[in-house]
């Protein structure tokens, strides 16, 4: 059998972690690179203490490895997390550590308060008690949309209806905006893809879904894409490497809330 050199097994130690979507387990990786011997794990030692494949925490019982420290891992998904909505501190720390594999709260909890120390993340006022919510800097949309989830539940306890007041110009009289009928975002979606297809049942992308529908927001768009898609409407395009995508990329695609993001929506 041929030898690897130890340069050789480094080189395709790197290779394997960094194309792998997620950190990978000790085992995993050795059949990834062919090695079972005492050198590979000499090759992979060397690797971690350089800097170039960082160890995560161990998780059911195996030792997990990828290009990507668990840290800035962390600071990934705590700013995908507030972009989404606007959270208490333990409550923004709950929802990144699910997306972390064996990274403990207390860990991710380091990397909140090194956010809002670098300025990344701020807080704001909650709106039914006296405690503090957190967003990202420069990107207050998750703060607007908890508003006004807040203010939609006052309403409702009140025994109004508060969507219209929200789909309409603030420009127009509160009278007229909550007489006016509710935006059917699904109907709309359905219609712009019709619209839009080049041939019937072709998909359209996302992008120029959004760019057709200027008024709807993305959590409306991608609220009514999803609900057509159980209702069995539509067909929703997955994308194949979520896990490298961008927040902008991100942003510009329907968000599964599990994970997952779609490219593109074609009719049924």
């Amino acid at each position: 059998m041929t030898t690897i050199s130890q340069c050789d097994l480094g080189e395709r130690i790197l290779t394997a972690v960094r194309e792998a979507k997620k950190p990978v387990t000790f085992k995993i990786l050795a059949k990834l690179v062919k090695a079972k011997d005492e050198r590979f794990r000499a090759a992979l030692e060397l690797a971690v203490s350089e800097h170039r494949v960082y160890r995560w925490p161990d998780y059911r019982r195996s030792q997990y490895f990828w290009h990507v420290s668990p840290e800035e891992a962390a600071r990934e998904a705590v700013l995908a997390a507030a972009d989404t909505d606007a959270l208490s501190k333990s409550n923004l720390i709950k929802a990144a550590a699910k997306n972390l594999k064996g990274v403990p709260a207390k860990r991710v909890e380091i990397v909140v308060s090194a956010l809002v120390a670098e300025k990344k993340l701020q807080a704001a006022p909650a709106f039914s008690s006296t405690g503090k919510l957190l967003v990202r800097i420069g990107g207050p949309e998750a703060y607007f949309r908890a508003a006004r989830s807040f203010v939609e539940r006052k309403i409702r306890s009140a025994g109004f209806d508060p969507v219209a007041l929200f789909t309409e110009s603030s420009s127009s009289p509160p009278h007229e905006r909550l007489t006016k009928p509710r935006v059917d975002s699904a109907a709309l979606i359905l219609e712009a893809v019709r619209s839009l297809e080049p041939v019937r049942g072709v998909p359209v992308s996302t992008f120029r879904l959004r760019n057709h529908l200027p008024n709807l927001t993305k959590r409306e768009l991608d609220a009514a894409a999803l609900e057509l898609r159980e209702k069995q409407q539509v067909y929703l395009s997955l994308d194949a490497d979520p896990y490298n995508l961008s927040q902008e990329d991100k942003n510009l695609l329907i968000d599964g809330q599990d994970g997952t993001y779609y490219v593109a929506v074609a009719i049924r």
